[in-house]
């Protein structure tokens, strides 16, 4: 499936979050309803996300514009950026 959440390691990487109780584990999903070429919907239905992300033991489920989630978490969209981008340049795990 081509898209956002089609990949097997998110739905994996939830569920193992809650049967581990990785509580520390943070899934910010841009839910934009776009793949490469056609709405996601189109392709294959993912929704209710809310409710399939929830379904997963302990995982809790927060709706809303990426501000909100920080604010929620107590996130540094700084922060994150800065450790996705030391990722990605070779630096090793994020601090």
């Amino acid at each position: 499936m081509r898209g956002e959440l089609g990949e097997g390691q998110m739905w994996e990487a939830a569920m193992s979050a809650g049967q581990f109780g990785l509580g520390s584990l943070v899934c910010i999903v841009d839910r934009n309803g776009l793949s490469i070429d056609e709405p996601t919907e189109e392709i294959m239905g993912i929704e209710p996300l809310a409710d399939k992300f929830a379904s997963f033991r302990g995982v809790h489920v927060v709706l809303g514009p990426p501000a909100a989630l920080y604010a929620h978490y107590q996130l540094d969209a700084a922060g994150i950026e800065s450790a996705a981008r030391q990722l990605l340049a070779g630096f090793g795990r994020p601090t």
